[in-house]
C-alpha cells in the first residue's frame, strides 16, 4: 500500500476476505467522512510549511509511501521525499538545505518514552539548530508505535492531528492522540532568521 486510497480499499477487501463485506463498508464510510471533514479545514490555496518527517534518528531516515500524501493533504509540504516513494535515508545537510517550519521525529515502532530516550543523538547534533522549527518550538514528537505507520484506521487520525497541527485548528484534534511539541531551543534561528 502506497496511499490512502489503498488503505481505505484494504478495509474493504478485508471485510469481503472475513465474511463481513456490510460492517467493512460502514467502516470505510466512517473513515472517508473522518478524512474529508478535516480536509475542509486546509486553506488549498496557501503555501504550506515545508515539514520533515523522521521515522528514523540514526541514520536519518524521512517518510515515504503515504506519509508525505498526508503531510500535502494536511497543508504542509514534505518535499524531501515524494508521495508513494519508500521510505528514504538522508544526510543532514539535506535536512538543513530545506530549512523545515515544522519537523516530526516519529521512529517506527517507538512510543513516546522510547523517543524521549533517542531524542539527545538528534538534538545534540550540530546540525540541529540550524533548523527554523527546532528555533520555532515546531518540533513534535509523534509515537511511532501507534501512529503514521499502520495501513489502518489510525491514519486518518494521524492525518486530523496534521491538519490540527499544521493549520492551527484544535478542533480537528484527535482525542488524546500521542503527540508532545519540544519547545524551542535557546540560540536556534525562527523561520523569520532571528536567534531565540
Amino acid at each position: 500500500m502506497r496511499c490512502i486510497e489503498d488503505v481505505f480499499d484494504d478495509v474493504l477487501r478485508r471485510g469481503a476476505a472475513a465474511g463481513r463485506e456490510h460492517e467493512a463498508q460502514e467502516e470505510m464510510i466512517e473513515l472517508r467522512e473522518r478524512y474529508w471533514s478535516a480536509v475542509d479545514y486546509v486553506n488549498p490555496y496557501a503555501t504550506g510549511d515545508e515539514v520533515v518527517f523522521l521515522e528514523k534518528i540514526d541514520p536519518l531516515v524521512v517518510g515515504g509511501l503515504w506519509i508525505p500524501q498526508l503531510i500535502d493533504a494536511a497543508g504542509g509540504r514534505h518535499t524531501i521525499n515524494a508521495a508513494g516513494a519508500p521510505p528514504r535515508t538522508v544526510e543532514p545537510a539535506d535536512v538543513v538545505a530545506l530549512k523545515p517550519r515544522r519537523v516530526i521525529v516519529c521512529p517506527c515502532g517507538s512510543d513516546l518514552a522510547a523517543i524521549r530516550r533517542e531524542l539527545p543523538a538528534l538534538t545534540e547534533q550540530p546540525w540541529w539548530r540550524e533548523l527554523p522549527a527546532v528555533g520555532d518550538g515546531r518540533v513534535a514528537l509523534v509515537d511511532g508505535s501507534e501512529m503514521f505507520h499502520h495501513p489502518d484506521g489510525r491514519l486518518v487520525d494521524a492525518f486530523r492531528w496534521l491538519v490540527a497541527w499544521i493549520n492551527d485548528r484544535p478542533e480537528v484534534l484527535p482525542e488524546a492522540f500521542p503527540a508532545e511539541l519540544l519547545a524551542p531551543a535557546p540560540g536556534a534561528p525562527s523561520a523569520s532568521g532571528r536567534r531565540r
